[in-house]
């Protein structure tokens, strides 16, 4: 991001659920607006397909945007 400042609001604590991931909560400090709020990282296992992460993201973010 290329800024020193950013640090953790909130660190990373792992959710329950996620099938072929492992799905964490956080929230960042010292960033733009956009990033400032709630926000989830999935980690998709190593041999996930990368078409299915690709569908999976574009689901999630549309969901957010909704």
């Amino acid at each position: 991001m290329g800024d020193t400042k950013v640090d953790y609001k909130i660190p990373p604590s792992q959710l329950q659920g996620g099938y072929d991931t492992s799905i964490f909560q956080f929230k960042l400090k010292n960033v733009q607006s956009l990033l400032s709020g709630p926000l989830v990282l999935s980690v998709f296992r190593k041999f996930h397909p990368p078409k299915q992460a690709i569908m999976e993201s574009v689901i999630h973010n549309s969901l957010v945007d909704q």
